[in-house]
């Protein structure tokens, strides 16, 4: 898989902070696409 890396040495993300980074994306990416839905 791309970007996996079974051993997170650096990365140490609270729960918090990954759902936080998975409810912006949602967001942003909604905010993006919604638009496309009327035409």
């Amino acid at each position: 898989m791309v970007g996996y890396d079974p051993k997170p040495d650096g990365r140490n993300n609270t729960k918090f902070q990954v759902a936080v980074a998975g409810s912006v994306s949602g967001l942003v990416t909604r905010a993006l696409i919604s638009p496309f839905d009327v035409i």
